[in-house]
């Protein structure tokens, strides 16, 4: 059976960045500290006092596990928490106490057997100078402060699972403040947040996960694997998408466009916004950059220099079922260049990769690298749920590496396939890759299919200019000034066959030649012009050159 690496649990949340939309530029909202009762000379405050609200969920729990146990096996994403409803008012129903000029507000929430809690809010808006804690039973886990920063538009947020049966908000109300309009709508009551936290609650201290949750064969993009994909890399995001009553995870990536001007142009595969007939809350969704193992090998240092963007609009939505499985979104909010993202370039012709990578986020875990040395065939998706439209896939296998044999696995759902030359050329939409299965094969949705052959939805539309001829282009880093691709700056090649020689002629300084037959494969790759052509078969070849001023493509007919 097929196994469709779906948009999966998001198995711990990535960091402690909002689900609600953030002010421009600003995706750091929590500012550190200590909470005022956790300071020796108010130990006197009594913890007896505080109220306790229990959370209760209207499912069984073991509900949430066997989902989770079945979710291979039909196609389905895991889940991570059940939500239950609530309606708590933190001004109003916690515990207020005076600690010098200052007041605190204290309140507790308890879910009888979760293994961790997330909280989800209809209203998060802190006034100016408060502040916001939130910890767990043993203050050995702290989130915060929180403050008017973190979400200054105010509406709604959501805030990191705390792990453990109960939580404590504390909110920190300085004289001549307002109070907070912080209102509980939803707790999200998790029973299994990963198989990787066997070891209990107390061996889990940090406020980030626990790196290493993805299976042993993965290879981390920081090991000599990803040495040539440095720069492609900083495009690919891990996703947390609220879908109905769970949270899922994807993988995507930034692309370039003709314009070279830093639009946030996401792509991402259609299977990963819908699920159970409920499609996914843009306006909440996050998008992790840098997400990844500083050194290669390392499955337990917690990485930094983690960067968030919130929100997103829906340009081209390709489905399934008759199509590519290719989503087109746009961030809400520009790309702050400090960032040092890049967006990825892309390729939109017909021609199989020969060999390239994966970059990708199995089961949410540190960023991952999979590579493919033997060229991808043409492939018809057909699945339990969904047809694909005739060859809009590729089908590829990985190979082993130095430091393993990458795969993918549930979370790597729509994460780019770079070709040899580091464009996009596939989205992933699933497989039957698994590292005790090394050698399947996994189905990727191609790019030049997303590009413009779905009649109502097309990437063209944003990522080219009307009438320009541009099919292929290299990304660009957010440091970078890109040079604006126009019409009159495509490059024109002409390929001339005399004798046995094929001559390739440009203006601009030819750097590189490849030339394909129409099944994709690649016949010849030079520096250099003319090419030999004996015992070439006749028949029509797509000629392939990078020169100083961009790509350009071309077909020759061999009539001999």
């Amino acid at each position: 059976m097929k196994r469709m690496k779906k948009n999966s649990v998001l198995t711990i949340l990535l960091s402690v960045f909002c689900l609600g939309v953030l002010p421009k530029a600003n995706a750091q909202i929590s500012f550190g500290g200590t909470p005022v009762s956790w300071k020796n000379e108010v130990r006197t405050l009594s913890d007896e006092q505080v109220p306790v609200v229990q959370i209760v969920p209207t499912e069984k729990p073991e509900q949430l596990l066997r989902e989770n146990e079945n979710a291979r096996r039909i196609d389905a994403p895991m889940a991570l928490a059940t939500l239950v409803r609530t309606d708590i008012d933190l001004a109003r129903k916690g515990l207020w106490q005076q600690v010098g000029a200052d007041s605190i507000c204290r309140l507790s929430l308890r879910a009888e057997g979760a293994e961790g809690l997330l909280l989800y809010y209809s209203r998060f808006l802190i006034p100016k100078e408060g502040k916001l804690f939130i910890y767990n039973a043993k203050t050995r886990q702290l989130l915060g402060a929180y403050t008017h920063r973190t979400n200054a538009r105010g509406g709604r947020f959501s805030t990191e699972m705390i792990y453990g049966e109960e939580l404590t908000l504390e909110y920190v109300k300085p004289a001549n403040s307002s109070s907070p309009d912080v209102c509980i709508s939803q707790v999200g009551y998790s029973v299994q947040p990963n198989e990787a936290f066997s070891t209990g609650v107390d061996a889990v201290l940090r406020t980030l996960p626990k790196p290493g949750v993805s299976a042993a064969c993965m290879v981390d993009v920081n090991c000599s694997e990803g040495d040539n994909w440095q720069q492609q890399k900083k495009g690919v995001a891990v996703m947390s998408m609220p879908i109905g009553s769970r949270v899922y995870i994807c993988s995507g990536t930034l692309l370039n466009n003709v314009y070279q001007d830093h639009t946030p142009y996401f792509l991402t595969a259609h299977h990963c916004l819908y699920q159970n007939g409920d499609t996914i809350d843009l306006k909440t969704t996050q998008f992790y950059f840098h997400y990844e193992a500083a050194t290669c090998g390392d499955r337990t240092t917690i990485p930094t220099g983690i960067k968030t963007m919130v929100g997103a609009n829906l340009l081209v939505d390709i489905p399934l079922d008759g199509g590519s499985d290719g989503v087109l979104l746009q961030l809400q909010d520009s790309i702050p260049a400090s960032y040092d993202v890049y967006y990825n370039g892309w390729d939109a012709t017909y021609i199989a990769p020969a060999s390239g990578v994966a970059i990708h986020h199995p089961s949410g875990d540190l960023k991952k690298i999979s590579t493919f040395t033997e060229q991808a065939e043409p492939y018809t998706y057909s699945g339990m749920t969904a047809d694909g439209a005739t060859n809009a896939h590729w089908l590829l296998g990985y190979t082993v590496t130095a430091n393993g044999h990458g795969v993918t696995a549930v979370g790597s759902s729509g994460c780019p396939l770079f070709n040899a030359d580091g464009r996009v050329v596939a989205t992933l939409t699933g497989g039957n890759t698994y590292c005790s299965l090394p050698n399947a094969k996994d189905y990727y949705g191609g790019f030049y299919y997303h590009w413009d052959k779905y009649p109502s939805q097309q990437m063209k539309k944003y990522l080219n200019a009307a009438n320009y001829n541009v099919l292929a282009i290299n990304g660009i880093g957010s440091l970078q000034t890109g040079k604006h691709l126009t019409g009159e700056l495509v490059i024109e090649i002409t390929p001339q066959i005399v004798g046995n020689m094929l001559t390739v002629n440009t203006s601009a300084v030819l750097r590189s030649i490849k030339v394909y037959d129409l099944a994709g494969r690649l016949v010849a790759a030079t520096k250099r012009s003319p090419i030999y052509i004996n015992g070439w078969q006749q028949g029509v070849y797509v000629v392939v050159a990078e020169t100083s001023e961009g790509d350009a493509r071309s077909k020759v007919i061999v009539t001999r």
